[in-house]
């Protein structure tokens, strides 16, 4: 059963989709960037051995945007998540990301090693890095974005399928994967106008990226069973990043499917096998 959830966190709201709440291992859901917890409403139903709880990360879906005149960062996000699971009262959970959600649970289980069971990664391993000498313009270009647009705002439509049409302009995935994102992710202005629930603050460059070295660090810390899920052909990461990261992973497998980036809303039925041939790996392990 599906039911949605709103967790007070420090005076904010976070919005969650809940599905099979009376079983199942706790599992925290993240989705991608500009995405929202709709992301998983195709892959949760086929996973009923999972209690899955999947997040709106603050500025997305229906979760309450960061405060006034601050930036936003990744690891903020992470902060958020272990926020929830604390919130929830798991002592010991799984984590299941796509894109950006797995980037920040790649941190989260390099960090909080003894309560993580595993991890399911689709698309994604570790945060985006920036070699060490470049994290100067790295904030520039992120000061010089804040100062010519404080007050950014999204752009609006006639419709809100014409919201779903730019967004696949953008994003390779099928119609009826961006309309479930569209869904949760749009809202109607007074003047009948559709436009994004979305921070626009998203769209700025990050502060800081974290370096290759630091990345690799979390990664290597991690002593969970990890599944990561690489789409081809999926987002364009470097080869040789990729198979330095997967390498540092203590417990990994690696399952390699066609598909888009949002491979987990365009063909659910491939992933979630993917992930139930991991669990019974490491169930019998």
């Amino acid at each position: 059963m599906l039911k949605e959830m709103m967790i007070p966190l420090k005076g904010r709201q976070i919005a969650a989709k809940i599905w099979h709440a009376e079983k199942g291992i706790p599992t925290l859901a993240l989705h991608g960037w500009l995405d929202n917890a709709a992301s998983f409403d195709h892959i949760a139903p086929l996973l009923p051995e999972l209690h899955i709880v999947a997040l709106d990360l603050p500025g997305h879906g229906h979760s309450d945007h960061q405060p006034p005149g601050t930036s936003i960062h990744f690891i903020d996000f992470a902060t958020t998540a272990i926020e929830v699971a604390n919130y929830l009262g798991w002592d010991k959970f799984a984590l299941l990301g796509h894109s950006l959600g797995a980037c920040i649970h790649s941190v989260i289980a390099g960090t909080l090693t003894s309560r993580i069971q595993w991890l399911g990664l689709i698309d994604g391993l570790g945060p985006l890095t920036t070699p060490a000498e470049h994290t100067p313009l790295q904030f520039r270009l992120f000061i010089d974005e804040m100062i010519a647009k404080p007050n950014k705002m999204p752009p609006s439509y006639p419709t809100q399928e014409d919201a779903m049409l730019a967004r696949l302009k953008v994003s390779a995935m099928h119609p009826s994967s961006a309309k479930v994102l569209i869904e949760r992710g749009t809202k109607q202005l007074p003047d009948g106008q559709w436009t994004w629930r979305t921070d626009p603050r998203l769209l700025m460059p990050s502060p800081l990226h974290l370096t290759e070295e630091q990345a690799l660090a979390f990664l290597s810390a991690i002593t969970a069973p990890v599944c990561v899920i690489r789409p081809e052909p999926g987002y364009p990461f470097p080869l040789q990043i990729m198979q330095r990261r997967i390498k540092a992973l203590q417990d990994v497998q690696v399952f390699r499917i066609q598909g888009d980036h949002h491979v987990h809303l365009d063909a659910p039925l491939a992933v979630a096998e993917c992930i139930k041939n991991f669990l019974t790996h490491i169930i019998v392990k």
